[in-house]
C-alpha cells in the first residue's frame, strides 16, 4: 500500500522516527531522504537545513509528549491516581525495545546548545507541559486533595524535573528502579 502523505509529511515522519531511534547527530539528511522516498530537491524545498527539520520534529515530539501528559491528567481524579498511572506507563515503556526515553530531552541533549531556534522551541514545549501539570495540581488543590498552601507551579516544576531525571538516569544506567524512585519522589513532592 502506497503512502499517500506528501513529501513534507513523509520527511517529517521519517525524521521523527530516525531522530528518536538514532539521535539527531547520528541521522544524516541523505538517510532521511532515502527512507522518506523523496528527492533531495524536495527536502531542500521544504527545509533549508537539517536544523529547520529538527525544529519541525520538535513540534511533533512535543505534541506526542503533551498528549501523553494530557491523557494521564484527564484520567486522574486524585494526585495518587496521576502518580500511579504515570509510573505504570513509564515502567511499561522502559521495558520496550522501542522506547528510547523522552524525545524532547533526547533532542535537547543531541542538539548544539548554540541552536537558539531549536532550544527556544524545546523550552516552549516544556513550558506547555508545565502549564498542564500546574493546572492539574491547581484542580487537585481546589478539590481538597492538597493543602491550600501548596505552590502549584513549584510542585509541577519539581514533578517534571523528577520525571526527566528518572528517564535520564534509566537511559544512562538501564536500571528500571528509577521509575520506583520517581514514584517515591513525586509522592514526597506532592504530599510533604
Amino acid at each position: 500500500m502506497r503512502d499517500e502523505a506528501g513529501p513534507k509529511e513523509r520527511i517529517v515522519k521519517t525524521a521523527v522516527s530516525l531522530f528518536y531511534r538514532q539521535g539527531v547527530n547520528a541521522t544524516g539528511i541523505n538517510q532521511i531522504i532515502d527512507e522518506a522516498s523523496v528527492a533531495k530537491a524536495s527536502f531542500y524545498y521544504h527545509f533549508k537545513s537539517k536544523d529547520d527539520l529538527v525544529a519541525e520534529t520538535v513540534y511533533s515530539f512535543g505534541n506526542m509528549v503533551k498528549e501523553r501528559f494530557r491523557r494521564v491528567v484527564h484520567n486522574s481524579t486524585t494526585p495518587m491516581e496521576f502518580i500511579t498511572a504515570f509510573v505504570k506507563i513509564l515502567k511499561r515503556d522502559i521495558q520496550s525495545d522501542e522506547y528510547f526515553g523522552c524525545p524532547i530531552a533526547n533532542i535537547a541533549f543531541d542538539t548544539d546548545a548554540g541552536s537558539v531556534k531549536i532550544h527556544t522551541i524545546l523550552s516552549g514545549v516544556m513550558d506547555e507541559i508545565l502549564v498542564l501539570l500546574t493546572d492539574f495540581i491547581h484542580e487537585m488543590r481546589v478539590k481538597g486533595h492538597l493543602t491550600s498552601q501548596a505552590d502549584e507551579a513549584i510542585i509541577a516544576k519539581r514533578m517534571l524535573q523528577v520525571y526527566e531525571g528518572a528517564l535520564t538516569m534509566w537511559k544512562m544506567t538501564g536500571d528500571a528502579a528509577y521509575a520506583d524512585d520517581m514514584e517515591y519522589m513525586m509522592k514526597r513532592i506532592i504530599f510533604v
